[in-house]
């Protein structure tokens, strides 16, 4: 009996240093430092940019492409309140409200348009109100960076070239 209540005093002693171990990485996304050099931590290379405009934004690649991770309602460039994702084509004769909207229609989450320019803007918003976990983060820019990849393929298989060959 006396072996049990030691090894359940033993246990019970390990408990309150459970949580502690557990505690998540957290990345403040109100900071495009921050934002940063999350994306460096998941493997993929961050500049961080100021627009003309003067706000903050962070350039990066994945899919053999650039992508951009622009920030908004920045004040004096930090304290950022959401983020977007965000992909351009220069534009193409094919790309079209019509083509965009097929997107569209079968997505959720990541948004393409065509703007007056004839670029095809490819984008998704993530809340940067405040600290989140860096799993978070990592998880939405995988989610990003696959559904970019499937774009791809699917923007692909729509040329007019790549149809008729």
């Amino acid at each position: 009996m006396k072996s049990r209540s030691i090894v359940l005093a033993a246990a019970l002693a390990v408990l309150p240093a459970a949580p502690a171990l557990a505690q998540a990485k957290m990345v403040d996304l109100t900071d495009p430092m921050n934002v940063a050099m999350a994306l460096e931590d998941a493997g993929y290379d961050a500049e961080v940019k100021t627009s003309e405009k003067g706000s903050p934004y962070i350039v990066s690649h994945a899919n053999g492409s650039e992508f951009i991770i622009r920030l908004y309602g920045c004040e004096e460039q930090i304290k950022c309140t959401s983020l977007e994702f965000f992909s351009r084509w220069e534009p193409q004769p094919w790309f079209t409200a019509e083509l965009a909207n097929e997107w569209n229609s079968s997505k959720r989450f990541m948004f393409v348009s065509v703007n007056e320019k004839g670029e095809l803007m490819q984008s998704m918003d993530l809340p940067g109100s405040g600290p989140v976990s860096f799993d978070y983060f990592a998880d939405a820019l995988d989610w990003y960076v696959t559904i970019d990849g499937q774009f791809n393929e699917w923007l692909e298989a729509r040329e007019p070239d790549k149809k008729t060959k």
